[in-house]
């Protein structure tokens, strides 16, 4: 695993305090916002190279502000692989509630708050190293009571919406459901996909052209109250399976429907054998 993050300083622009992220979000700056303007959660699983969840969560609030009083925010970036889900999911959960998203940047400050500046000072090149930097920052999530606070994540094995692409709202009970279990199955087996949150974007239309330009299954949130249930949207069809297919029961079921056909099969040819037999007397 490893963990990116990016915030301002007291007189230096927003930076990374490690080595920078290649912008794999790019597609999406035009329909959601990050820093100051609301907050964004972009989870993609890309299988193209080797299987990859990227994890993008911006707009967290600080408690620290610049020389002219603007209130600092975080952008966490994350990649992981499928061994990383529990924290994927725990973090994706925690930027969907204010309370969740104010114990994110609570934790971060703690942290680093302190060294923030002499980090991303250009003139001192003190940038931490990606490994130092991750392990930095899951110790500060690690010491948040998520139960406290009501946001434990609770792994979903699909979001059971037979639909590949579809949209619904922040704070919608069946909406959130879908989207976590659209989560899950990118984490938890790679399905290739997108589970994201935009803050410009207001209509359906907007996400069903989006999907277009990404050309890969997608669930997304669109700002609180906008939508009731869930809306599905034409796209790449059946990329993401609602269920996986082979895993828990139903490996279980395949093996015992071959065991019984293999039995069937023996008993069948015992049969054929000891007629052909009698025949030949």
């Amino acid at each position: 695993m490893r963990i990116r993050l990016k915030t301002r300083g007291t007189s230096t622009d927003y930076s990374f305090l490690s080595s920078a992220s290649p912008m794999w979000w790019s597609t999406l700056t035009k329909s959601a916002a990050s820093h100051d303007v609301g907050w964004t959660v972009f989870a993609l699983a890309d299988t193209a190279d080797s299987p990859t969840l990227r994890l993008l969560i911006s707009g967290i609030p600080s408690r620290r502000v610049d020389s002219i009083g603007r209130p600092a925010r975080w952008t966490i970036v994350v990649e992981a692989d499928q061994a990383d889900a529990g924290v994927v999911e725990q973090l994706a959960r925690a930027a969907l509630t204010e309370g969740g998203r104010e114990a994110l940047g609570s934790a971060l400050d703690d942290e680093l708050g302190d060294d923030v500046d002499e980090i991303i000072d250009p003139a001192r090149d003190a940038r931490l190293g990606d490994d130092v930097l991750t392990e930095r920052a899951l110790s500060a999530f690690r010491k948040v009571d998520w139960e406290g606070l009501g946001v434990v994540a609770e792994s979903q094995d699909g979001d059971d919406v037979d639909h590949a692409v579809w949209v619904g709202s922040v704070g919608d009970g069946e909406a959130e459901k879908a989207f976590f279990g659209r989560l899950s199955a990118l984490s938890r087996r790679m399905a290739a996909g997108w589970a994201i949150t935009l803050n410009l974007a207001k209509t359906p239309e907007a996400v069903a052209a989006l999907a277009g330009q990404l050309d890969a299954p997608v669930a997304a949130l669109l700002g609180p109250g906008l939508m009731v249930g869930i809306t599905p949207l034409p796209g790449k069809a059946g990329a993401v399976p609602a269920k996986a297919t082979t895993s828990g029961r139903s490996r279980k079921q395949l093996l015992q429907l071959v065991s019984a056909v293999v039995v069937v099969a023996v008993a069948v040819a015992a049969i054929v054998w000891a007629t052909y037999r009698r025949f030949r007397r």
